[in-house]
């Protein structure tokens, strides 16, 4: 009688959990045990099931279409790949459309605002005119939960950032030219001025109304809305969704997503430009102090001033007077003009610094 047969004819105990006697032989004939998937309590189930289902929920009461029929930027670009990338901390898959114009002389890592994604019409445009006035290519990522972009709960912050460096990533591997130029609004901002201290491949961050942490997106973005059909709800969901997130990510990311908790003169330098309206809805003044954490050192700059007027700063804030979160359809153009006036001084300084970049992405000045 093999050792097999003498354990199954020797059990004294009625065994009904096929599993259970699974382990009980493997254990028995000194089987190895892997385990794959790391023990994930009851709680984090249910709390993960509860956050997708909020969030499905949200997106039926706010909808935005997730996938396009007739891409804008088709229309717009005539060489244009699709992007399907990785973030950096937890492999979400990102979807994505790239260009890159012959000669280009770096990249502009394009972002969204909450609710939308990379084939806006206003974004595809922004950035149509960016490549033509700069001649850069560009790489639009849907952040997670957005577009194409798997399902993944946001965090206004910390996690839509390693969704930028995925970015990245994907643009190293494909061949796009350096310096890397971050560019976001609202969420997308949230985002860009994280990444921009943690990733040392950024150059430059452009952020356009950003809210000045995810706690503060959190606590006026969501409670604020025109449908007051959804108002108790999404009050609820403000409340609850740093919890929620904070258990299907297993860790307190919303609280991490607080720029003053990092590096605020970072090694690589990014040069960093603001443009946030007057009248804000996340409050200009708190939007100023997250500017203020950038380069503490650097008292000797002017408000107000474009890269062009004070070429030596590192750091630039610029106020659109009369404006709120989304600044309106009428103040594209300057905006633009900012963006391109930006970007170019990015690669300006680029090319006067002189930099090389080994194949992960590190700099090694000349």
């Amino acid at each position: 009688m093999n050792k097999r047969t003498e354990f199954c004819s020797s059990r004294q105990t009625p065994i009904r959990d096929i599993n259970e006697w699974k382990r009980r032989l493997d254990s028995e004939l000194n089987v190895p045990q892997i385990d794959s998937t790391p023990a994930v309590s009851t709680a984090a189930h249910l709390a993960e099931k509860a956050a997708l289902l909020l969030l499905a929920w949200l997106n039926l009461v706010c909808p935005h279409r997730f996938e396009r029929r007739n891409p804008w930027h088709s229309c717009v670009f005539e060489n244009v790949c699709r992007v399907q990338a990785r973030a950096r901390g937890d492999g979400c898959r990102l979807n994505g459309w790239a260009t890159n114009p012959r000669d280009a002389v770096g990249t502009v890592i394009l972002t969204h605002g909450f609710r939308e994604d990379s084939q806006e019409v206003s974004g595809v445009l922004f950035a149509e005119k960016v490549c033509s006035a700069t001649n850069m290519a560009i790489v639009a990522v849907d952040l997670r939960w957005h577009g194409g972009s798997h399902k993944f709960p946001p965090t206004f912050g910390l996690a839509e950032s390693w969704d930028l460096s995925g970015a990245m990533d994907w643009a190293e591997t494909n061949g796009y030219p350096h310096p890397y130029v971050l560019c976001g609004g609202s969420l997308g901002g949230l985002a860009v001025q994280l990444c921009a201290g943690l990733d040392e491949r950024v150059s430059g961050a452009f952020i356009k109304s950003s809210p000045p942490s995810a706690a503060a997106a959190l606590s006026k973005g969501l409670t604020d809305t025109r449908a007051a059909r959804t108002l108790l709800a999404l009050r609820f969901l403000a409340r609850r969704y740093a919890w929620l997130t904070r258990t299907c990510y297993r860790r307190n990311i919303i609280a991490e997503g607080d720029i003053s908790r990092y590096d605020s003169n970072p090694s690589h330098s990014p040069l960093i430009f603001y443009l946030v309206g007057e009248l804000d809805k996340y409050g200009y003044a708190e939007t100023k102090a997250s500017f203020a954490h950038w380069y503490p050192d650097d008292t000797a700059f002017s408000f107000e001033a474009l890269p062009s007027e004070a070429p030596l700063q590192r750091k630039w804030f610029r106020t659109m007077i009369g404006r709120g979160h989304r600044m309106g359809s009428d103040a594209g153009a300057l905006v633009t003009d900012y963006a391109c006036t930006f970007f170019r001084h990015v690669l300006q300084i680029h090319r006067g610094r002189g930099v090389e970049r080994d194949s992960l992405g590190h700099t090694n000045p000349k």
